[in-house]
């Protein structure tokens, strides 16, 4: 997995931060007067920082669809300033944020999306706006402060309007093979890894031995756990032993923001429900599981790694010669030529690592520098594989399996999310390990920059380090229709 869950980008910090301040709205929401307008309509707004004050110019209603504002900083008062965009539910108005009490993110507010600046500086920042009313929130630190709350923000209902497409005829399903390849996966149980999990559980050519849930990932164990036997139930499929492991990285003390691991852990607060699972293992950790897997399969087994690397890097140090039993590990991690997605995603000074690796350098180093083989699927490719309307609307128009059908309620609840946040990171790895025709590769020397500081977690291409092969491009459109396909073949 990599950058996920932005639209929660300030985590808990920013939230307790509300309950610090004060403000008032400056608009009363304007019923919309027009006709719908089509999605993706640019407002043109500005909000100011100045000193301890911000202001909200025009205008006091926006279509639905993505929003762009220009973000002005003015003066040196303070060090840090952050801009949020939240939305109310359940009847809550402007009162119930100024005045809520609790430091926990209470279930009737919605981050869309938040920003951080420097003093002196100027920007523009979008946000999909999905429904509303919504409201600018100001911050500034030292010392960590909500100085303004601006709004509420109409936002007229509006539709795209879109030519229809055709019903989805799906190509035939994959021959069903004799002998399943093996594989197991080791997954943090974000957004993406339920698409791509499901997408391998309707691979008629893949036998999957186990799943494994990366502790130091966006998912919790115990509802990451539970959520891949719930994945692995809908596909009616049969029982898949699941674990996790260590939850704390090798070295170091990095993780994904609190809030993230959040919103993993209770995606079904959207509406959307899983089966409940059988789990025919207990008591074995997930490097236990791993060994176990991989060791007694009477063939090589293929890993799909789409988390940090630790659960993989405690397998090989533990048990070494399970390495002797992997034919492959496809690995979604890295940014080998193109900038990360750390310091974009967080506030955290770094614009060089991604985060599947940033969280433990160490154990991406421990795999590389192992002898098995490994396909790196890093943001290099996956950059190239954004999630469109069209995808999504060839989605909506041919959804036909309960796995299609879940992930297309998944969409369509959280389409503004998707829409912010819009690449195939995961699913893009678990179709590179089944279909290798979907790329092309490149051969890399890469190392993993363990050290703290502003490079920590960079993926280097350095002279003597492993060689790995790299992912660096992808026919897009195919990829779009063997992920499609696979989720509509019953």
């Amino acid at each position: 997995m990599s950058r996920k869950f932005s639209h929660s980008v300030f985590g808990v910090i920013w939230i307790i931060l509300f309950v610090v301040g004060c403000g008032a709205p400056v608009a009363t929401p304007v019923p919309p007067t027009a006709s719908p307008t089509p999605t993706q309509v640019t407002a043109n707004m500005t909000v100011t920082f100045d000193g301890n004050e911000c202001t909200y110019d025009s205008p006091q209603s926006v279509p639905a669809g993505k929003i762009t504002v220009d973000w002005v900083v003015k003066n040196k008062d303070h060090d840090k300033f952050g801009l949020v965009i939240v939305t109310l539910n359940e009847d809550k108005t402007f009162e119930d944020l100024d005045q809520w009490p609790s430091p926990d993110p209470p279930p009737w507010l919605t981050i869309v999306n938040g920003w951080e600046t420097p003093p002196d500086s100027r920007k523009q920042v979008t946000a999909q706006i999905t429904n509303g009313p919504f409201y600018f929130v100001c911050f500034y630190s030292p010392p960590d402060t909500k100085y303004g709350t601006l709004g509420p923000v109409a936002v007229e209902a509006a539709e795209p309007t879109l030519e229809a497409l055709p019903t989805i005829t799906p190509h035939a399903a994959p021959t069903a093979a004799a002998h399943p390849r093996p594989v197991v996966i080791d997954t943090d149980m974000a957004a993406d890894d339920w698409m791509a999990i499901l997408y391998l559980l309707q691979r008629t050519d893949i036998s999957i031995q186990a799943i494994t849930v990366a502790g130091t990932g966006i998912g919790h164990c115990d509802p990451g756990v539970q959520h891949a036997l719930g994945l692995v139930a809908l596909a009616a499929y049969a029982p898949v032993p699941v674990s996790c492991g260590r939850e704390t990285p090798l070295i170091g003390n990095h993780a994904f923001p609190d809030s993230w691991r959040v919103a993993a852990d209770t995606f079904m607060s959207t509406g959307l429900t899983l089966p409940e699972g059988q789990n025919p293992i207990s008591g074995k950790t997930a490097v236990e599981l791993l060994a176990s897997a991989i060791q007694s399969s009477p063939e090589k087994v293929t890993v799909l790694e789409i988390g940090p690397l630790t659960n993989i890097a405690e397998l090989l140090q533990s048990t070494p010669s399970a390495a002797k039993n992997i034919k492959m590990i496809y690995v979604m991690s890295g940014a080998v030529h193109v900038p990360g997605n750390v310091g974009t995603s967080a506030p955290i000074d770094n614009l060089v690592a991604e985060w599947n690796i940033y969280v433990d350098p160490r154990a991406a180093n421990i795999v590389f520098e192992s002898d098995v083989p490994i396909t790196l699927v890093p943001l290099d490719v996956t950059n190239q594989v954004k999630i469109t309307d069209d995808f999504y609307r060839h989605l909506q128009a041919g959804h036909l399996t309960p796995e299609a059908t879940w992930i297309f309620n998944l969409f369509t609840r959280e389409r503004g999310y998707f829409q912010a946040n819009d690449y195939f990171w995961d699913q893009l790895a678990a179709a590179v390990l089944t279909d290798e025709s979907l790329v092309t590769f490149k051969d890399d020397t890469l190392c993993v920059v363990e050290e703290e500081g502003p490079q920590s977690g960079q993926t280097q291409v350095v002279t003597g380090c492993p060689n790995i092969r790299v992912a660096v491009s992808v026919n897009a459109a195919r990829f779009e229709q063997v992920f499609l396909d696979t989720l509509n073949n019953p």
